[in-house]
């Protein structure tokens, strides 16, 4: 159905609830002249007179009584769907698929999750761990959180939430038993631990004098 279709039928059930097309155009934020218009196209469309009108009221004819109990229903039904709709996006609500970094989505995000499912109980959050990278869109994720740089596409919307800072540190067995390095290069004559992502050993990342030094230990 097309929108101006919706519109006239609009326009002559608010004719028949109002009692005439002044107080309709009022309800509807029309003219008197676009509600009459509206009636009459829809009447040369059904090729059926709706409405009996004189200078003083409106009635329906039978045609119009037949059209009117069935729109009517429909135009409530549009009208909930509407409300339905916008009390969605007032109010955070449906099945949420998130997948979380294993340290920081347990010991730093789930209680926030926790705290938002109080606040929203029409809202429901399946949540997987995972230090794996997840595809969102051919896994069916609707959120991911991620440490380190936003992976480039097209298709994803990022953001920054947080800064981490990152400490070099050693327990004090180790360094009573191996020489303390001065320098990340020192690093290189050390056991050290790597973070693994997509399979890789990642770099432990420096800046020194304002420059920045990737290091492979």
């Amino acid at each position: 159905m097309e929108l101006h279709n919706l519109n006239d039928i609009a326009a002559f059930v608010s004719s028949v609830n109002a009692g005439s097309f002044t107080a309709a155009a009022k309800q509807l934020g029309l003219t008197r002249s676009a509600v009459g218009k509206s009636i009459v196209r829809l009447e040369a469309r059904l090729q059926v007179r709706l409405l009996n009108r004189t200078t003083r009221s409106l009635s329906m004819t039978d045609d119009g009584q037949v059209l009117y109990e069935r729109c009517v229903g429909v135009l409530q039904d549009l009208d909930d769907v509407e409300d339905a709709l916008a009390f969605r996006r007032s109010t955070p609500s449906g099945r949420l698929r998130m997948s979380l970094p294993v340290a920081l989505g347990r010991l730093h995000v789930l209680q926030h999750i926790e705290r938002c499912l109080k606040d929203w109980p029409s809202l429901s959050v399946d949540i997987t761990f995972s230090d794996r990278l997840v595809d969102l869109i051919d896994e069916g994720f609707d959120l991911a959180m991620r440490i380190g740089p936003p992976k480039e596409d097209s298709r994803l919307l990022t953001r920054t939430v947080a800064y981490q800072q990152m400490i070099t540190c050693a327990s004090p067995k180790y360094l009573a038993e191996h020489p303390q390095p001065q320098t990340p290069d020192d690093l290189s004559e050390h056991q050290c631990l790597h973070f693994v992502s997509g399979g890789r050993l990642l770099p432990w990342n420096f800046r020194v004098n304002d420059r920045s030094l990737s290091v492979s230990p």
